[in-house]
């Protein structure tokens, strides 16, 4: 069988959606005998008859009638196209992250103008969780790139990109290192200075506090503060020391705002990983936005 002109069957839709050649005609800006010509042209092509007239139009052959089914629902996806093409880039111009505070703080804030640079159109959505919330949402499709730093909870349909190692350390202001005359943090005299404990559910709080409850020792914080950033300005003012992720009180560091105090205790670094679904890491759009980030 030769290919057939797609515009026969377009016209053949119209009549078999009309039941009325007339119709069709006006429909299509043709003339009914070429119409007519037109579905002779069809049928011979498929070697079927597919309409007989009656008094009032024209009906569906039992042949007709199935091949009908076929051209419309190939007629209606068509017809979808545009509104499926506007869908797609839609969500092409939208990028859901999910992270913790910190995670968010040390990836993202560097990373979102290069975003914007390379994709000015783009909206991006940033979502505060836990960990295990922040797989649920990526396996339910709400985030698209999340930053997880627990693999002991990994999942299955999850793809992992180990993006970087955080070091853990003690800060204060060169002040209050100098006031409290203190050289190093150690076991024995971590009790002995004003502590400022923050963020209650981050991953660096839960280790600090599981590291105390291991080697009972018992710290009252001077100051439990939840914002990470009202705690940074309180140790900048001098009011006591805390354990911090370093990229994240960089900038305090870089300017002098804050100094690293030496210590024993050591903690095991954090590790970042980029979590994407993996039904989803083959986007070209995800691609390049994990390739700018890291």
């Amino acid at each position: 069988m030769n290919n057939i002109s797609f515009e026969l069957y377009k016209i053949f839709y119209e009549v078999g959606k009309t039941k009325n050649i007339t119709k069709a005609s006006n429909n299509l800006f043709i003339s009914q005998p070429a119409i007519t010509h037109q579905i002779k042209k069809l049928e011979s092509e498929l070697n079927c008859t597919l309409f007989y007239r009656t008094k009032y139009g024209v009906e569906f052959t039992k042949e007709g009638e199935e091949i009908f089914k076929i051209v419309e629902n190939s007629i209606l996806s068509l017809e979808n196209v545009p509104d499926s093409l506007s869908k797609i880039k839609n969500v092409s111009n939208n990028i859901n992250f999910a992270s913790s505070f910190g995670s968010a703080r040390i990836i993202l804030s560097p990373a979102i103008p290069k975003l914007i640079k390379k994709f000015p159109d783009v909206n991006i959505k940033l979502d505060i969780l836990t960990n295990e919330q922040i797989l649920d949402s990526i396996l339910n499709n709400s985030t698209d790139i999340g930053f997880i730093n627990r693999n002991d909870l990994f999942r299955e349909n999850i793809s992992y990109i180990e993006w970087t190692q955080v070091e853990r350390v003690f800060v204060a202001s060169k002040e209050f290192i100098e006031k409290n005359k203190i050289k190093k943090i150690t076991k024995e005299n971590i009790t002995n200075y004003p502590f400022i404990a923050t963020g209650k559910k981050s991953a660096t709080r839960i280790l600090l506090d599981e590291f105390l409850l291991e080697n009972n020792i018992y710290i009252t914080p001077k100051l439990d503060i939840d914002s990470f950033e009202m705690a940074l300005d309180l140790i900048v003012q001098g009011h006591g020391f805390a354990l911090f992720n370093k990229p994240y009180a960089k900038e305090y560091l870089e300017k002098g705002k804050l100094v690293e105090i030496k210590s024993d205790i050591k903690f095991p670094t954090r590790t970042i990983y980029l979590a994407v679904n993996k039904n989803n890491e083959n986007n070209k759009f995800i691609k390049d936005i994990i390739k700018i980030i890291t």
